[in-house]
């Protein structure tokens, strides 16, 4: 079962009809014009536009390390990000927090397309924000919806293909308040060649 399908089987029936045994990607998107300031109705997790201490944290580009039980030890998002798209090839994704350097040298390495990509990185998520208490207890405590944007000449501006962290993050945080833990995305079959038996 993947992290889509998310939570471990358990009784279900005591808890809440919101919870979803899956993470839900089909959460309304935020209209990002008509919000107020981040912090006040939404947290931008943005890497250079996020002004609260949450949304610092949980840009890809935070020095947040963590270490997962699977693919090791990673400094931050956006390197374990690019360690799954080329399947672990370069051992450099694991250090440092240069997103632009990274884009370039996995623009030099053959990426591959996962089919359940999206789960991967929420995995990584999970673990950066159970691994960091600080993040954790930031994250558990936290109300308002995630989503991100830049700002341009005074225009929020949205980047496409990455609303599935913003509506994965919200269902992340609301079955980790209930102690559902995830499940793992399939590691043997994705990266067979990585796991050392």
């Amino acid at each position: 079962m993947s992290i889509l399908k998310v939570f471990k089987k358990q009784d279900r029936s005591t808890l809440p009809v919101a919870v979803s045994k899956k993470i839900n990607f089909n959460l309304p998107t935020v209209n990002v014009h008509k919000l107020g300031d981040d912090g006040e109705d939404h947290i931008n997790i943005h890497p250079i536009y996020a002004e609260t201490e949450l949304g610092k944290m949980l840009s890809m580009h935070d020095y947040t390390p963590f270490t997962h039980p699977v693919l090791g030890t990673f400094s931050t998002l956006i390197g374990y990000w690019f360690y799954i798209k080329t399947k672990g090839m370069s051992d450099d994704f694991r250090l440092g927090r240069d997103g632009k350097a990274f884009r370039k040298k996995a623009g030099e390495m053959q990426q591959f397309r996962l089919e359940n990509f999206q789960e991967y990185i929420l995995d990584g998520y999970y673990e950066m924000i159970s691994q960091n208490e600080n993040v954790k207890e930031l994250f558990l405590a936290s109300t308002l919806p995630f989503t991100q944007y830049w700002i341009s000449s005074k225009v929020r501006a949205v980047p496409p293909g990455l609303e599935f962290i913003n509506s994965g993050l919200h269902s992340l945080r609301e079955n980790m308040k209930l102690g559902i833990e995830p499940d793992r995305p399939d590691f043997v079959r994705d990266f067979k060649e990585l796991i050392r038996y």
